[in-house]
């Protein structure tokens, strides 16, 4: 009967932490959506938080060149396993980082 009880017990934690990861994983992405059409944009609705691609376009170069200055310090937004760049901080970033050398 012990062992019943354990299973019913293993079986109830997994079904909790399915949901728990079910809800997370939507609320997360939620807050993406919103983010991305809301708060994503300034008073003229100009975009403030890029992709990777959006910001390699913006600059000009490569999405590998954007990795490259994410290793290096580019300062960076993370949502889960997204990543977005705010503009001002790009360009304050590459500002600064171009007076120091």
């Amino acid at each position: 009967m012990k062992s019943s009880k354990n299973d019913h017990n293993f079986l109830l934690e997994s079904l909790i932490n399915e949901v728990a990861t079910e809800i997370s994983d939507k609320v997360i992405s939620t807050i993406e959506i919103y983010l991305e059409n809301n708060l994503a944009k300034n008073l003229n609705g100009q975009k403030l938080l890029l992709t990777t691609e959006e910001l390699a376009d913006e600059l000009s170069v490569s999405k590998s060149t954007i990795r490259k200055l994410r290793d290096e310090g580019l300062p960076e937004i993370k949502f889960g396993k997204n990543v977005r760049f705010d503009k001002e901080q790009v360009y304050n970033y590459l500002i600064s980082s171009k007076m120091k050398r």
